[in-house]
């Protein structure tokens, strides 16, 4: 599509749009409250009346944004957040892939959090275990708690490899919103060596230091 210069006339062609520059597809959610006329309600000792509607205020919240206040940098290299909708739908987790070859899957909001976490229990496909169902439903009703340990399958190297690990989810409600918020840890990482801080007399040196 050619775009129109500065001195162009859009008259000289028709079929001429002036267009901004091709951007990739960006997830949002979006957001909506009623607005009432609370003034318009009156209240005596025969009737009450209503707040009357005044209409609908709502915007669009960038996923990214989302993704921000889950404070990536804290949670480690292998650690990372997702938010599941109170429809066991995925809204964020980074093996959501809503788009192949630079166009939308036709399933991109309706992908089920059993679809994205694949437990290493032996199970085929779309035959999820009991613990990723406790999981889920657990985001779905709001609840909080975690579960340690769980043996999940992760690829890398873009798909082409799969290890096997075991991790520890944490999960919340998000107040205020249909979602639920888990994080979810490796399970590795949690001991250390503690070395006591003992002075070690060595004669050669004490001999030389007193030279």
């Amino acid at each position: 599509m050619k775009i129109l210069g500065k001195n162009e006339d859009i008259e000289a062609d028709p079929s001429t749009l002036n267009t901004t520059t091709w951007q990739e597809y960006s997830l949002l959610t979006s957001v909506g409250t009623p607005v009432f006329d609370h003034r318009s309600s009156r209240e005596n000792e025969t009737r009450v009346t209503e707040d009357k509607l005044l209409g609908v205020a709502g915007t669009d919240v960038p996923i990214d944004d989302i993704r921000k206040l889950t404070l990536p940098y804290k949670l480690g290299v292998n650690g990372y957040a997702f938010i599941v909708s109170n429809n066991g739908y995925v809204i964020l987790h980074p093996d959501l892939r809503p788009v192949s070859k630079g166009q939308l899957k036709l399933n991109y909001n309706s992908v089920d959090l059993t679809e994205v976490e694949i437990l290493d229990d032996g199970r085929g496909p779309r035959n999820p275990g009991p613990e990723i169902l406790e999981l889920r439903s657990a985001l779905v009703d709001h609840k909080r708690g975690s579960m340690k340990g769980i043996p999940v399958k992760l690829h890398y190297d873009d798909n082409r490899r799969v290890i096997l690990e075991r991790r520890d989810y944490f999960y919340a409600p998000l107040p205020g919103t249909p979602f639920g918020l888990a994080v979810a840890i490796p399970n590795y990482g949690t001991t250390w060596i503690k070395v006591r801080n003992n002075n070690i007399s060595c004669p050669s040196l004490n001999s030389i230091a007193s030279d």
